[in-house]
């Protein structure tokens, strides 16, 4: 079964129970990695399974919007396996076939047009003259990017 995109994956390794979902807060810069890696320290490989964290926060205390998918794709033969959409006994030889016809790059002669970033609101000035980016700067305001002429 090949999966459309990342959420379909993640329901069917929920559905495998090969997913450890975690909805206790947690924070994103000191507590999610080293909680997987503590996890996975002396746990046999097959007994590995991937973590999607619901609860984010950052050291600031700010929470998101959004979960966070940690060794969905490979923190075993299992659920490596399922994210191919193959049994684990299928693994070799779809790398062997993969490694026989490889797929010819596509290399990008141009990018494109260059773009050009304006910064609109009360804060252009300030934001200007600190440096800052419309991606960075910490004030509400509206960013436009158009491309150069």
């Amino acid at each position: 079964m090949a999966f459309k995109d990342l959420r379909s994956s993640i329901e069917d390794l929920k559905r495998r129970d090969l997913l450890f979902s975690i909805d206790r807060l947690i924070d994103k810069d000191s507590e999610l990695m080293p909680l997987v890696r503590w996890q996975y320290r002396g746990l046999a490989e097959a007994e590995r399974r991937g973590f999607l964290f619901t609860n984010v926060t950052d050291g600031r205390g700010r929470t998101y919007d959004a979960s966070v998918a940690v060794a969905v794709l490979g923190a075993s033969r299992r659920v490596y396996a399922a994210a191919l959409g193959c049994a684990v006994e299928e693994l070799r030889d779809r790398w062997i076939r993969a490694a026989a016809s490889p797929i010819t790059p596509v290399v990008i002669k141009s990018a494109g047009a260059p773009v050009k970033e304006e910064i609109h609101g009360p804060d252009e000035s300030a934001a200007r003259a600190s440096g800052w980016t419309s991606s960075r700067c910490r004030s509400r305001r509206r960013a436009t990017i158009r491309r150069r002429s």
